[in-house]
């Protein structure tokens, strides 16, 4: 199949907001009230220019996406959330959207890549090292309102 790769535009926002609610796995602690990102985050991330937020289209709908954020100072981006829809998973899609990703970065004046991820989770670990990601050492996610 011929998946199409796309920067999300403001349309996108509220499929992809839906989609994070349905995924328990980017819940970072038991206790945490909301999912990771509202609308309005989603909205403004995808407005930013130096953020990144790419799809992965089967026709017109959303089969993947991935979401990073760039800070500027120290030149790291961070891959907050990757999702494939489990009826598109071993078709490659993730890798593409990590690949384009560090594609787009090279151009610009960011230096390295971080993701966290669920020691559990050996599809991502995999498919992060294939990348030619290098595994670090592991912590506990601490967290608090402000």
């Amino acid at each position: 199949m011929d998946y199409k790769l796309q920067r999300a535009n403001s349309a996108d926002t509220q499929t992809i907001h839906r989609l994070l609610q349905n995924v328990d796995g980017f819940q970072v602690n038991p206790n945490q009230i909301e999912m990771p990102w509202t609308m309005e985050q989603l909205s403004k991330w995808i407005e930013s220019k130096d953020d990144i937020v790419l799809i992965s289209k089967d026709n017109n709908k959303i089969v993947g996406f991935i979401l990073v954020q760039v800070h500027t100072p120290t030149g790291k981006a961070t891959i907050e959330n990757l999702f494939v829809l489990p009826d598109y998973r071993s078709h490659g899609i993730a890798l593409t959207l990590i690949s384009e990703t560090i594609s787009m970065l090279k151009k610009t004046h960011v230096s390295y890549i971080v993701s966290l991820v669920k020691t559990n989770n050996q599809a991502t670990l995999s498919l992060l090292e294939k990348s030619s990601f290098s595994k670090g050492f592991s912590f506990v996610w601490m967290d608090r309102a402000v």
